[in-house]
């Protein structure tokens, strides 16, 4: 399980656009694929978005292991910008299975 910096870009036309810069570890790029998530009204209110995450909406930046535990030690939980996709995805994911 190895960390890296990604950025993530997705465009919702009018209503904005959603960005993020991430660390997340390889298993957690490899699980969110094909993943549906709502992530509320990130974009304003009523915006009411969801995406079905793809390889292509979030590219790796670095797996510079010095680096991202430097960049770690002032962001513990991961987001270095922008919205935590990855922790909505995973609460919302986890939801839907418990509802099913």
């Amino acid at each position: 399980m190895k960390n890296g910096i990604y950025e993530f870009s997705e465009e919702f036309g009018r209503q904005g656009t959603l960005e993020s810069l991430i660390i997340m570890t390889d298993e957690d790029a490899k699980w969110i694929i094909g993943k549906r998530v709502y992530l509320d009204d990130c974009l304003g209110k009523h915006s009411e978005v969801d995406i079905v995450f793809e390889a292509g909406d979030y590219k790796l930046i670095t797996d510079d292991e010095e680096f991202i535990a430097h960049a770690l030690r002032y962001f513990p939980k991961g987001l270095l910008s922008g919205y935590d996709f990855l922790s909505m995805a995973k609460d919302r994911v986890q939801e839907d299975e418990e509802y099913e």
